[in-house]
């Protein structure tokens, strides 16, 4: 294409949108589990590791497929 006498090209941009979004706290064994999905062709994952109310927001959002969250629990203060 020319534009004003100069050449340039069009490049076509290819965003794929991830087909799993999670977010939410850290887990070690969710890591190990996302990274098996991966594994097993489901591509792209994508992870926010942004804790628990965040994920619980983009999960109420819809936002996100699945929301990590860690729990407080007053009886037992853990």
């Amino acid at each position: 294409h020319r534009l004003l006498g100069r050449r340039f090209e069009i490049m076509e941009a290819r965003i794929e949108a991830p087909e799993i979004i999670y977010a939410g706290s850290n887990d070690l064994l969710l890591e190990h589990i996302l990274g098996a999905v991966r594994g097993e062709g489901v591509e792209p994952v994508e992870i926010a590791w942004i804790g628990s109310s965040g994920g619980l927001t983009l999960l109420m959002l819809g936002e996100a497929d699945l929301a990590g969250i860690h729990l407080y629990d007053p009886a037992t203060e853990e």
